[in-house]
């Protein structure tokens, strides 16, 4: 992938040629290309982040990426999620469980744990 390719996280849908905009933070697009090494985390602006989630807003994972987004769920908490753990009267969501890949099957497990900071280990 050349760092002017389109950067899209499991997006593949009518609206992908929306997203191309929202490549990477602009200092990264410059090492990047200077480099030709790929930075290891894609952080997007708030900005990108907002224009993304407009832009995919009738996409079918819309919630799952609006809970990752805005919420910091990680992707596997998002994939354990279980409408019995979802309370819509107070828009509450418990997250109990994770789907994770072992040894190439996946599994539900328990989230790691949080750290006292807030963050995982």
């Amino acid at each position: 992938m050349a760092p002017t390719d389109t950067y899209e996280p499991a997006l593949h849908g009518s609206r992908s040629d929306q997203v191309q905009s929202l490549a990477l933070i602009p200092e990264w697009v410059t090492e990047w290309q200077r480099t030709g090494s790929r930075p290891s985390v894609a952080e997007w602006t708030p900005a990108q982040t907002a224009a993304f989630l407009y832009a995919i807003r009738d996409h079918r994972l819309y919630a799952s990426y609006n809970l990752i987004a805005l919420r910091g769920l990680r992707r596997g908490e998002a994939c354990g999620l279980r409408w019995c753990n979802i309370d819509f009267d107070p828009g509450a969501a418990i997250i109990c469980s994770q789907l994770q890949q072992y040894n190439g099957h996946v599994v539900l497990c328990r989230p790691r744990p949080l750290t006292v900071s807030g963050s995982s280990p």
